[in-house]
């Protein structure tokens, strides 16, 4: 089968059904809205991006057979919402172009995205890259290594800032320790440099351990804070020790939720 090919300028589908396979090159865009394309029965890709103009669809249905459905060339742009893809193939949507997408499902076997650049989040298949800010599944993490505590004085290991929403966070801790050592808590904290605020338990736990040299580490479990505005949370670790020196290394970690 011969695809009808765009290769300048645009071409605008609104409420069509095909059987056929389209492909744009050059310089050339398609849209298509409200439309089915189903080339299932041939097993071809059902539509291929190529062209540098913007491209997408909206409300589409999508088939391709064994082969994949959507194919997104080095210079396309596309953006797909509210479409459903069905492939069986690997890859329901590869290419090396770029992808945003949004509401998009699978009514078959595939449910991988691999196209090189993407940009969306909570849809089965985004294998190559992270859900992007905003979305769920978003992580902000943040670590660091060797900071020098002075005794008996809370620091801050390292701290992460969350935008608005529901987060899941949590840390660890790692101290090696050199002479004597009584007590190493580590927390997470709104207030810099400080436990104000923690609970023991819940956001902040505390190890009493008596050593003379030796590597130790605290973890805060999972919890879940709700925020209005972009909060800065603190990774806080605090040692008191008679003797030798105290380096500690730290990870929080935050995962937005909703």
């Amino acid at each position: 089968m011969t695809a009808s090919t765009v290769s300048s300028g645009s071409l605008i589908v609104f409420n069509s059904a095909f059987n056929i396979n389209f492909t744009s090159s050059s310089t050339g865009a398609m849209g298509f809205f409200f439309t089915d394309i189903d080339v299932a029965t041939f097993n071809i890709t059902a539509a291929t991006f190529g062209g540098s103009g913007t491209s997408g669809l909206d409300n589409c249905l999508v088939g391709s057979g064994t082969a994949v459905a959507i194919s997104i060339g080095a210079s396309g742009i596309v953006a797909i919402s509210n479409s459903t893809v069905s492939s069986s193939n690997t890859n329901a949507i590869d290419g090396a172009g770029t992808l945003t997408y949004n509401n998009v499902t699978f009514s078959s076997t595939s449910q991988k995205i691999s196209t090189t650049t993407q940009s969306g989040g909570t849809l089965k298949g985004g294998l190559t890259q992270a859900p992007s800010a905003g979305f769920l599944g978003e992580q902000i993490t943040n670590s660091a290594t060797a900071v020098v505590l002075a005794n008996n004085t809370p620091a801050n290991i390292t701290s992460i800032t969350l935008t608005a929403g529901i987060w899941d966070i949590s840390c660890l801790a790692q101290a090696t320790q050199s002479g004597a050592s009584t007590l190493f808590a580590a927390g997470i904290s709104t207030n810099t440099g400080s436990f104000t605020g923690t609970t023991a338990g819940i956001n902040t736990l505390t190890l009493t351990i008596t050593i003379v040299s030796g590597v130790y580490s605290v973890s805060v479990p999972t919890f879940r804070v709700t925020i209005t505005s972009s909060t800065t949370y603190y990774l806080v670790a605090q040692a008191s020790f008679s003797g030798g020196a105290n380096s500690t290394n730290g990870r929080i970690t935050g995962t937005r939720v909703a």
